[in-house]
């Protein structure tokens, strides 16, 4: 019986501990996840940057808006660029953050 009790109590341990390690490890994928969406939002919003900076370009040369119409457009552009790269950089830090969070809790 005692042989029993303590299999059970030895079994439950070693079951508590194998759930607890998968939850950090998804605990820790799950920040490296955001920190990797943080990088391609990042990419994507340089991209578009250059992309619409040069439509805006070409549509003045080619005459299609004026250039009061171009510096409004390069105005807007830029606090967008400028805004996007901000939520990005503080979706960076919390990302670091839960991942160092996630290290000293180790």
């Amino acid at each position: 019986m005692k042989n029993r009790i303590l299999f059970i109590l030895v079994f439950l341990s070693i079951v508590t501990c194998e759930l607890y390690a998968k939850t950090i490890d998804s605990e820790d994928s799950q920040a490296y996840r955001k920190y990797e969406s943080a990088q391609l939002s990042k990419d994507i919003n340089e991209r578009k940057h250059k992309v619409l900076t040069k439509k805006n370009k070409q549509a003045l040369k080619e005459g299609k808006i004026t250039k009061k119409e171009y510096k409004k457009n390069k105005k807007q552009e830029n606090k967008r660029y400028k805004e996007t790269q901000r939520l990005v950089k503080q979706m960076n830090k919390e990302a670091l953050d839960a991942m160092l969070f996630e290290e000293e809790n180790d």
